[in-house]
């Protein structure tokens, strides 16, 4: 397959945002998609970048479940990343990960819940 001009845009204009966060793959397909390209060239940007490395659900939920473990329940969290288009599989296999490292106190984020909204 020959890379087209539109493709080239497409795969810098992932390289971009992704410079900027981090993305699951249907957040940084809906971007492309809403950026103005083609299914094709979307697709073929998210394989490029998915071939570098730098796009990765399961890297990315395993992140974004470290960073909010003691301060949201596990249901809220798992929650917001289906929302964000993580497969249920993956978002459960990073939760398991990202808790053998480091336990929540579920009781005490239900606490603060509890008190931020009395």
């Amino acid at each position: 397959m020959t890379v087209t001009e539109e493709m080239k845009k497409a795969r810098r204009k992932a390289m971009s945002l992704l410079e900027h966060m981090d993305r699951t793959e249907k957040g940084l397909s809906e971007r492309l998609r809403q950026a103005g390209f083609s299914k094709e060239a979307a697709e073929d940007a998210m394989e490029y970048v998915r071939s570098y490395g730098y796009i990765d659900d399961d890297r990315y939920a395993f992140h974004y479940i470290s960073c909010r473990i003691h301060s949201k329940s596990r249901q809220k969290i798992m929650e917001e990343l289906y929302r964000k288009g993580v497969d249920r599989s993956v978002a459960e296999c990073a939760w398991e990960r990202a808790k053998e490292i480091e336990e929540p106190d579920e009781q005490e984020i239900l606490r603060k819940t509890v008190e931020k909204y009395c």
